[in-house]
């Protein structure tokens, strides 16, 4: 994939997924996952398009939560997005960090123990996915946006991260990055086999 122009619309496999943004979610709902592929060891970035009943302005009303998984994986993989700028729909980025070769899903929660009292519900407009970045690649692509943003006293918009991106260069390779995770994956499978070899921590008895 073409990094330059890698921010796309997920790769959704059934007519029911490509209906499914825009949504709606009520306190502690979770979506119906969405399917994406990578095509290689990589990094995504994510992007939301989403709003809320908040209003950053009110007391116990200022913001809600949104967590997002890969997999399914609630417990490991997971990241919170705080949308605080209410009723306007804004623009939303996270990480999901390292992502293996393959097919796989995310699903999204409105999480109330995490939000203000107040909130009630989120409106999820669009997602979008951007690959081949580490995260501080991601740090000063959003960066480097909201300070054009800034300068021309605009919103941060797909149009305007995309320029950006096209000027950047990522900083490691992919190469680069699935060498480390071929590493990480060996020590992780070493870790596993050794696990049940470990030796009794303590002083040596004599029976």
């Amino acid at each position: 994939m073409n990094w330059k122009t890698a921010i796309l619309p997920l790769i959704l496999f059934s007519g029911f997924l490509l209906g499914q943004f825009p949504l709606e979610l009520i306190p502690d709902e979770i979506t119906d996952p969405v399917i994406f592929t990578a095509g290689s060891d990589t990094e995504f970035l994510l992007t939301i398009v989403a709003s809320s009943n908040t209003n950053w302005a009110q007391a116990e009303n200022e913001s809600a939560t949104l967590v997002v998984t890969v997999d399914g994986d609630w417990n490991n993989y997971n990241q919170d997005i705080v949308l605080y700028a209410g009723q306007d729909e804004h623009l939303y980025h996270t990480s999901l960090g390292p992502i293996v070769e393959g097919e796989h899903s995310i699903e999204f929660k409105f999480d109330y123990a995490k939000s203000s009292p107040g909130a009630a519900l989120i409106s999820i407009e669009s997602i979008e996915l951007t690959d081949n970045f580490v995260s501080s690649d991601i740090k000063y692509l959003i960066d480097q946006a909201s300070r054009e943003a800034v300068e021309s006293d605009t919103r941060i918009s797909n149009n305007l991260l995309l320029k950006v991106a096209t000027n950047f260069k990522p900083s490691v390779s992919i190469e680069v990055i699935n060498k480390y995770l071929n590493i990480k994956n060996k020590f992780e499978n070493q870790s596993e086999s050794s696990s049940t070899k470990k030796n009794p921590i303590g002083f040596r008895t004599n029976n």
